[in-house]
């Protein structure tokens, strides 16, 4: 696996996506295909909607994985970063379990948990091609705190990390953590090709025995939101039209289904939910 190592970077998925913004022709971009950035420190890392991702020097593990769909036209109006962001943190929680014997969770749809705090978040952002609306190329961001520590105050209370003891952080688990999970995302998603991802979240009724339809019942299945209270915000960063719902589950393509106080059921496929306490 082609994987490029900084020790400081603005972002990885920002450093992606330059590099499938400047490709000229489709060969270039195809060339992009299966590129993987790591750094030891972001400068401006970030999450879902361009919120800070705090990313220290040494302590934690960023990196971005280029997908080119090649052949296989995904419709830039049916592309699901859900499915795509959903897959990646069923690997992430594979690869944090069997390298480090901890036991991972999925809060939806982007966070990784270690019992209540969250160690690693997950970015999908894609491009569409303006002649074919297809889209041509896509971005898997990653971000790890494995030893991080000295969290901002915004985020101390929820934020955690992967290793309770801190250690120094060898060159070798730098590329170990990116090649192990994105070998085991592309074995997901290559054994269903891109299209058939994409037609996953437009109508889920996918082969149960699939690699993917697996990988989706897992990411149901660590998740720490099921049967729980929550509180719904349809506007991330608002109070508008906040409100509470019991989620009773997670479809085959990544969406959240919630039932409100009055028995009516809604299907969430953005906003952001917490958990009551």
């Amino acid at each position: 696996m082609d994987i490029t190592l900084f020790d400081t970077i603005d972002s990885t998925n920002s450093y992606a996506l330059r590099l499938i913004d400047g490709a000229s022709s489709h060969e270039e971009l195809l060339a992009l295909h299966g590129k993987v950035f790591a750094a030891k420190e972001q400068t401006a890392g970030r999450g879902r909607m361009n919120r800070p991702f705090y990313s220290p020097e040494k302590t934690g593990i960023y990196f971005s994985m280029i997908y080119v769909p090649g052949a296989n036209c995904i419709s830039g109006g049916t592309f699901s970063p859900a499915v795509y962001t959903a897959t990646a943190g069923v690997c992430v929680c594979r690869v944090l379990e069997n390298m480090f014997g901890v036991k991972c969770f999925i809060k939806w749809v982007n966070d990784i948990y270690i019992e209540d705090k969250k160690v690693c978040g997950i970015l999908t952002e894609g491009r569409i091609d303006g002649s074919s609306g297809c889209i041509s190329a896509f971005v898997v961001g990653i971000g790890i705190n494995l030893v991080t520590s000295n969290f901002p105050e915004e985020i101390k209370n929820r934020a955690g990390r992967v290793l309770k003891n801190s250690l120094e952080l060898k060159d070798e688990i730098y590329r170990q953590i990116p090649q192990a999970v994105f070998e085991e995302f592309l074995k997901i998603v290559d054994e269903n090709p891109a299209g058939n991802c994409a037609a996953m979240a437009a109508s889920p009724n996918t082969d149960s025995t699939s690699s993917l339809a697996r990988s989706m019942a897992e990411y149901k299945a660590r998740s720490n939101l099921l049967g729980k209270t929550v509180t719904v915000s349809p506007v991330i960063n608002s109070t508008e039209g906040v409100y509470e719902a019991l989620v009773t589950d997670i479809t085959d393509n990544a969406l959240l289904e919630v039932q409100l106080s009055d028995g009516t059921t809604r299907i969430l496929d953005s906003g952001e939910v917490s958990i009551k306490l």
